[in-house]
């Protein structure tokens, strides 16, 4: 029971992750504009 809710954490957090890191990607396609 508690693992599963882990992983779920673990992917929610690696999902942020992704997110924040393609924002930054986009800001610095910005830059170099």
């Amino acid at each position: 029971m508690t693992q599963t809710i882990l992983l779920k954490k673990l992917k929610e957090i690696k999902k942020f992750e992704r997110m924040s890191e393609i924002k930054e990607l986009k800001q610095v396609k910005k830059r170099n504009i």
